[in-house]
């Protein structure tokens, strides 16, 4: 779904889009449990000087490719952007699956790093999606309900302008 939502953000683009889990743990067939606890009870000493876990599922990562390459070193600004927003839209469809509800989607600063031919994506992205939380300096659409906020005292109405006008 993430490959899919990166596609739609950027039908240009005819890259493979694709991700590997990096772990520390062994893969298959292992007894999970049993090789964490061994893990822990080997790097106490070590955890305990350096006050942190050194191991455990909250060390592994996620590593994004464009055409087998990591994304971090061949993405632009927007590309990254792309894929958090379709890595957040792919969690949104995901819990709207199982929780049979609409959740609220988040997004922070949706003017950030995108063009105007991929903002108009992302609006169209989120239209049908229930509430939409987007944070932005100028409107977004006429379909926007802006909660303005200057020198912490908030103001709110329906934008009656459409995106990029004064």
């Amino acid at each position: 779904l993430v490959e899919t939502t990166y596609h739609r953000l950027f039908p240009e683009k005819d890259e493979l889009f694709s991700m590997r889990y990096l772990t520390q743990a062994p893969e298959g067939g292992t007894d999970l449990a049993a090789w964490y606890e061994r893990e822990y009870a080997s790097r106490r000493e070590q955890e305990a000087r350096y006050a942190t876990t050194l191991v455990g599922p909250h060390r592994d990562d996620v590593e994004w490719n464009l055409s087998s390459i990591p994304l971090k070193t061949v993405a632009s600004l927007g590309q990254a952007r792309v894929v958090a927003l379709a890595l957040r839209y792919a969690e949104w469809k995901l819990l709207a699956e199982r929780s049979h509800e609409q959740p609220i989607f988040l997004i922070d600063d949706v003017e950030s790093t995108l063009d105007p031919f991929r903002k108009s994506l992302v609006i169209d992205l989120c239209q049908g999606l229930g509430q939409v939380f987007a944070t932005s300096h100028v409107p977004q659409s006429t379909m926007s309900h802006v909660i303005s906020l200057k020198r912490g005292v908030a103001s709110e109405g329906t934008v009656c302008m459409q995106y990029g006008s004064q």
